[in-house]
């Protein structure tokens, strides 16, 4: 259970603490000026650590809650004693992408993409990407307490490949500088 919290809090918090932090390195707010700072690097940096923190103190408890509702569904589901894994991951993966917009502090996130074009559609394609990881995630976690001959890792299709990496590929294309 440990590795669905831990799964959730980096791939839902701190991974879109990271692409936020690399859209808006030298926006404001929090702009910190080249004189103070020289190296974007160290900019990114400190920004980072700065939205990290406040990621953590205002998304954290939200998407632990999730976590919890969501892995407690996943376990009572009759799917996670089948043989196969893949219907309880792809269920799970459905509802974290549901249930993810309930974790409204990452809204906040807006605040920092203001002044950009396309900031809702961000957010949106933010939310859906890593609410269907961590609800992935969470699912083989809920299958794998079950199953304690199971690896680490799920078993990957080429489907599965394809759609993680067109997913976070596009996350990507979406929030680079």
């Amino acid at each position: 259970m440990l590795w669905a919290f831990l799964g959730s809090i980096v791939l839902g918090v701190i991974v879109p603490t990271a692409l936020t932090t690399m859209h808006t390195v030298d926006a404001e707010p929090f702009r910190i000026p080249d004189s103070e700072v020289p190296f974007v690097a160290f900019r990114f940096l400190i920004k980072f650590g700065v939205l990290a923190i406040c990621a953590a103190v205002g998304c954290g408890p939200g998407a632990l809650i999730l976590t919890g509702i969501l892995l407690h569904r996943m376990m009572k589901h009759p799917g996670s004693q089948a043989p196969d894994e893949r219907p309880l991951i792809l269920r799970a993966a459905w509802l974290g992408a549901i249930f993810s917009f309930a974790n409204l502090p990452g809204l906040l996130a807006l605040i920092f993409l203001a002044t950009e074009e396309w900031a809702f559609a961000r957010i949106v394609a933010l939310y859906m990407i890593t609410g269907a990881t961590c609800g992935g995630w969470i699912g083989w976690q809920a299958y794998r307490a079950h199953h304690l001959d199971r690896g680490f890792m799920p078993r990957f299709t080429l489907g599965t490949l394809i759609s993680l990496t067109m997913g976070w590929g596009g996350l990507l294309i979406l929030f680079g500088p």
